[in-house]
């Protein structure tokens, strides 16, 4: 997530964050975890990404969360 142009001098990417700490259950209900990585696209047959698999944790408690992708 971050990005050189000479490998040398680095910065944060564009992009740098991916998602935001936030995720909003189907329910309605949100959860901010402190800490999400371990990033994971999982891809449909012809290698199309579907889903972000990201492992979260919060105090005592760790997950793996599943993200559908829009892709515009």
């Amino acid at each position: 997530m971050i990005t050189s142009d000479d490998g040398y001098d680095w910065r944060k990417a564009e992009q740098f964050e991916l998602t935001p700490r936030r995720v909003v259950f189907d329910n309605g209900t949100a959860w901010e975890p402190e800490r999400m990585e371990r990033p994971f696209v999982l891809t449909d047959e012809v290698g199309k990404p579907r889903v972000l698999y990201v492992a979260c944790k919060k105090s005592d408690h760790s997950c793996n969360i599943v993200l559908p992708l829009s892709l515009r």
